[in-house]
């Protein structure tokens, strides 16, 4: 019988409850159910007890809890692999993953697109079984690539200092 996303059934004389993944299986009521139904947040069941016959039961509906577990990210660099973002939720139900522009995503895959300070966050919003885990937020920072410098001269020999960066150099004359 199919409750608020979840699915109730019987096995082997047995209650049970699921979403559709292992995780999110488990037995209720040790009572064979012979009708489910569901009101006000309690689901209702008969089931045969061995000294009075056919019984009503009722179990409240509650969600489930789940957390994000989200392995630490290290600095990384414009030019960089893309790389992927290990993070899971407890339920096994999928994450998703946002970000600053500084990263596009393709899943939990990265792609770097620019320099910067950037926050990485995982959200799992729940499903019928299992309540939204609190999200989890991680910032690092992405580097500029490292310039190429080259070393030439002008018509009057002086030496000339250029930079592949448009952008970001410094130059110290040192006496």
């Amino acid at each position: 019988t199919p409750i608020n996303g979840v699915l109730y059934f019987e096995s082997q004389a047995q209650l049970w409850r699921t979403n559709g993944t292992t995780i999110g299986t488990g037995m209720v009521a040790d009572l064979e159910p012979t009708q489910i139904a569901y009101l006000n947040n309690w689901v209702y069941f008969t089931a045969p007890h061995p000294e009075y016959g056919l019984e009503l039961f009722k179990v409240e509906f509650t969600k489930l809890e789940q957390q994000i577990t989200f392995e630490p990210i290290t600095a990384k660099a414009v030019g960089d692999a893309p790389f992927d973002i290990q993070a899971t939720a407890s339920s096994g139900l999928p994450v998703t993953v946002v970000s600053e522009e500084e990263l596009e995503f393709t899943g939990t895959v990265a792609t770097i697109a620019k320099p910067g300070t950037v926050t990485v966050t995982v959200q799992q919003p729940g499903d019928g079984l299992f309540n939204p885990a609190p999200p989890v937020s991680q910032t690092f920072c992405i580097y500029p690539a490292k310039p190429v410098i080259t070393l030439s001269s002008d018509e009057s020999g002086d030496p000339v200092l250029t930079s592949s960066a448009d952008a970001g150099n410094q130059w110290f004359l040192r006496d």
